[in-house]
C-alpha cells in the first residue's frame, strides 16, 4: 500500500505519509487505520504528508474523500492537515468539499505551517 501511519506520543499527533497514486481506495485504507489509531491513542490531530503522492484527478473520488473518512469512523472533531507539493484544482476542491461537509481539514504546501496549525487549539 502507498502509505504509512504512526502515532507520535511526544507531540500527540498521528503522522501519515502518502506516496504514489492516491485514489478513493487508498484513502479508504488510510481512513480505517487512522480511525483505529485515533481510538487507540485518543488523538485527534493528523498530519498527512502527501508531497510524494499524486492525487487522483477524478472529481468523483475527490468528492468522496471526506465521506470516506467519516464512514471509516474518523470523527469530525479530528483536526487534519493535508500537505501537498503544490495547490491544484483537486486540492482546492477537496478543501471546499471538506469545509461544506463539516470536516476540520486544511490543505497546506508548507509542513511547518501544517504542524503549527495542528498544535493550535
Amino acid at each position: 500500500m502507498s502509505y504509512e501511519l504512526a502515532y507520535d506520543p511526544d507531540k500527540e499527533i498521528i503522522y501519515g505519509r502518502l506516496y504514489g497514486y492516491i485514489d478513493a481506495d487508498v484513502i479508504m485504507h488510510v481512513a480505517i487505520e487512522l480511525a483505529q489509531l485515533i481510538q487507540r491513542h485518543e488523538c485527534y490531530r493528523f498530519l498527512n504528508d502527501a508531497r510524494e503522492a499524486t492525487l487522483t484527478q477524478s472529481v468523483h473520488d475527490v468528492t468522496l474523500m471526506p465521506d470516506i473518512m467519516a464512514v471509516a469512523g474518523v470523527s469530525l472533531q479530528c483536526k487534519r492537515a493535508f500537505v501537498v507539493r503544490e495547490m491544484s484544482a483537486e486540492t482546492e476542491f477537496l478543501q471546499g468539499i471538506a469545509d461544506v461537509s463539516g470536516h476540520n481539514l486544511r490543505v497546506f504546501t508548507d509542513i511547518d505551517e501544517a504542524n503549527e496549525w495542528l498544535m493550535r487549539s
